[in-house]
């Protein structure tokens, strides 16, 4: 069973895709802060995660940087994919951070999306 990690400080946004995730068969894990998001990737390795960009303690784009850096001396946590999902403006904060310059970097969704479209896309994600 393939393991996704969500990330979001929102405990109704967790909820809500620990159990579309599980109901899709996927193995949801879950992290309020990259933080604690780094201590369960080094951990679980999941498969593919889902990334709230504005978070406290240790945003998104913060975690992302800290794990291409954990990489470097864990090859094996090189290549897990992500999406962002963000309330925010996702085109400034892609051409302040560079999003596109990361390969595990997908897409975006914006966090009114229907969960069921961000299941069919990293479902889609992870069988190629």
């Amino acid at each position: 069973m393939s393991m996704v990690l969500v990330i979001d400080d929102q405990e109704s946004i967790l909820s809500l895709f620990s159990y579309v995730l599980q109901d899709a068969g996927f193995q949801p894990l879950i992290a309020h802060n990259g933080i604690e998001a780094l201590e369960l990737v080094k951990s679980k390795k999941p498969d593919f995660m889902i990334v709230d960009f504005s978070m406290p303690e240790m945003n998104g784009w913060d975690f992302i940087k800290e794990l291409n850096k954990i990489s470097l001396r864990n090859p094996e946590l090189k290549a897990i994919p992500y999406i962002v999902m963000t309330g925010e403006d996702f085109m400034s904060q892609s051409r302040e951070f560079r999003f596109e310059e990361d390969r595990n970097f997908k897409r975006y969704f914006v966090k009114m999306t229907d969960p069921q479209e961000i299941i069919e896309y990293i479902s889609k994600q992870i069988k190629k």
